[in-house]
């Protein structure tokens, strides 16, 4: 048996939503076809994690949430292949994960350095995109720090070696108090190594945060139980989340409007299929650093 840890709840198709359910109405629009909206990754040691869903097309009609199962793609035939072998992923329903449903298998695990090929069929459809997996850097430790003038509130810290030879990036990524270890990104989590000074990292991991986060605070609680999981990634990666995060700060802002696309790797559809090589502590806050064997389950991280 295995696990599978999903879901930034931020998906690609509320992304979407968020912007179309804005139509004005008496103007009218002209109509436009779904694409493939894939959502995929996989990490050193884990198995593929694949989601689809169609985009909502531009329209002036109304479309409300009870739409969305609509767009939902479950029929598809995904397969991924690491170049000597090729395995055909099994969909199935995922409670904890927005939108249900996965695709997933438990005969492949990724291999640092190696490239994996991803192909998906689905109707008129044909997706193609490729990732190489990179090697893991540890995390040194992870520390929470009392916030000043707050009894509750707490920053944490993640500390790690850059190698000062290569050129990385990095993804930051947590969760709070969940055994199924729901990741969300971390706010402003996207590092590009040329802004670090010095081998010797320490970054901050803010709380990730949701569209629907109205009262979003960067902090966690005394007595959270936080993982922070750092993913070394490739630039598409870096390029993918920085896009999505911009999209996300901008998009509420009239005077600052979204003017471009998020950025994909996806040959036939949108969205991404990423390779990570992923370290992860976990920390109290507000106590010292622990680690909890109830959390030594087989993860991927979105």
């Amino acid at each position: 048996m295995f696990f599978v840890e999903i879901c930034v709840k931020m998906n690609l198709l509320l992304l979407c939503l968020s912007i179309i359910l804005m139509a004005c109405e008496g103007n009218p629009m002209p109509e436009e076809e779904s694409n493939l909206v894939v959502e995929g990754w996989i990490e050193d040691g884990g198995f593929p994690v694949v989601l689809l869903t169609k985009s909502i097309p531009l329209s002036s009609d109304y479309q409300g949430l009870d739409s969305l199962n609509q767009y939902l793609v479950r029929w598809a035939k995904v397969s991924v292949s690491d170049g000597d072998s090729t395995v055909v992923l099994t969909g199935m329903y995922q409670k904890d994960c927005y939108p249900p449903y996965i695709y997933t298998t438990g005969r492949m695990r990724g291999k640092a350095g190696k490239t994996y090929s991803l192909t998906i069929e689905y109707g008129d459809y044909r997706a193609t995109a490729s990732t190489k997996i990179p090697i893991s850097v540890p995390l040194d430790s992870v520390v929470a720090t009392p916030i000043a003038e707050s009894d509750t509130l707490f920053l944490v810290d993640a500390y790690f070696m850059d190698s000062p030879d290569t050129h990385d990036y990095y993804i930051l990524f947590t969760s709070v108090n969940t055994r199924s270890r729901q990741s969300l990104i971390s706010y402003m989590g996207y590092i590009d190594d040329t802004q670090l000074s010095g081998i010797h990292v320490k970054l901050p991991v803010y709380r990730g945060s949701v569209l629907s986060d109205d009262d979003y605070i960067p902090y966690f609680t005394k007595g959270d139980i936080v993982e922070v999981k750092l993913a070394h990634a490739d630039a598409t990666a870096f390029n993918f989340w920085n896009d999505v995060q911009n999209s996300v700060s901008f998009s509420t802002n009239m005077y600052m409007p979204v003017m471009t696309n998020v950025r994909t790797n996806i040959t036939g559809g949108i969205g991404y299929w990423l390779g990570y090589g992923v370290s992860r502590k976990y920390v109290v806050v507000g106590e010292s650093d622990l680690f909890f064997p109830f959390f030594n389950m087989e993860s991927t991280t979105r």
